[in-house]
């Protein structure tokens, strides 16, 4: 359990360094004494692991094409469609993310 636990310390430990320190793989090789190789072996080893998630933020979300053809097929002037994702759990957030923004106060001050 103790070899495990150092396993994981040591992937969380390389992570923080290449994704937050943004520490280079050579880098990183001679602070840990590893090869260049084992260092993107480990961060992968990291993602697949669940230590390292990656999260993008993408613009729109929209499905502007959809949205084009629902307005001139329906003639519906305002209509919002949104891109479907992998996971349901993703597309939820999409979905609830996007209501948010649009339902938030806008400074029109700008």
């Amino acid at each position: 359990m103790s070899e495990e636990m150092d396993q994981h310390e040591l992937l969380a430990n390389l992570a923080q360094d290449y994704y937050l320190s943004q520490l280079s793989l050579a880098e990183l090789a001679e602070k840990y004494h590893l090869s260049r190789y084992l260092v993107n072996k480990y961060l992968d080893d990291a993602r697949r692991e669940g230590i390292v998630t990656i999260n993008i933020a993408a613009p729109d979300p929209r499905n502007l094409e959809l949205e084009k053809v629902f307005q001139k097929t329906f003639d519906i002037p305002h209509i919002y469609i949104l891109k479907d994702n992998i996971s349901p759990t993703e597309t939820t957030e999409n979905i609830l993310n996007y209501s948010a923004h649009q339902l938030a106060p806008h400074d029109c001050s700008k």
